[in-house]
């Protein structure tokens, strides 16, 4: 179930959705659009796969934007894809591509990432149009140089990813 705090987390309330639980085994909350709270991304994982959906009204009701066939996608998020406000949805999977719409949900592109695996995406507040890309410390971030990081960021829907951290830059980082 979705729970919703309107108070900073001083108190919760259980959130109506039109998704029956007995249909999946795991609710994520990918984004809220920065612009409009009542915007909200998230997925459920069932035996059908992952979908994506998107609830206009704090989630008391939502609709599917995205059913991949063949894809567990790892991560969503909203980015700014311009300085007057353009939104443009990402969704990245463990296998460096994923799908981007600029249309709020309706329709779909599939995008090829220069990374090995998109585990997070996250918009960058200060910078429009740019998202923070992240992998996980086994499948990190390879960029075509060769270069292994383990976060980047990006300012073109992760077409391609300038790395910035790496696991090794940490101190008694230990491999496994």
């Amino acid at each position: 179930s979705l729970v919703r705090s309107d108070d900073d987390g001083a108190t919760w309330t259980m959130v109506s959705t039109d998704i029956v639980e007995a249909d999946f085994d795991e609710l994520a909350v990918h984004a809220i659009d920065p612009e409009d709270p009542l915007v909200v991304y998230f997925s459920r994982l069932g035996a059908d796969g992952r979908w994506l959906y998107v609830s206009r009204d704090g989630g008391a009701t939502s609709e599917v934007i995205l059913r991949p066939d063949t894809y567990e996608f790892q991560a969503a998020t909203v980015v700014a894809t311009d300085a007057v406000g353009g939104r443009m949805i990402m969704v990245g999977t463990s296998f460096g591509d994923g799908f981007r719409s600029v249309v709020g949900g309706v329709t779909w592109d599939q995008f090829f990432a220069d990374v090995e695996s998109i585990d997070c995406l996250a918009p960058d507040y200060d910078e429009p149009g740019y998202a923070w890309v992240c992998s996980n410390p086994f499948v990190q971030i390879i960029t075509p140089g060769g270069i292994v990081k383990a976060i980047g960021r990006t300012n073109d829907a992760a077409q391609t990813v300038d790395p910035y951290f790496a696991y090794t830059d940490t101190t008694d980082f230990r491999q496994c």
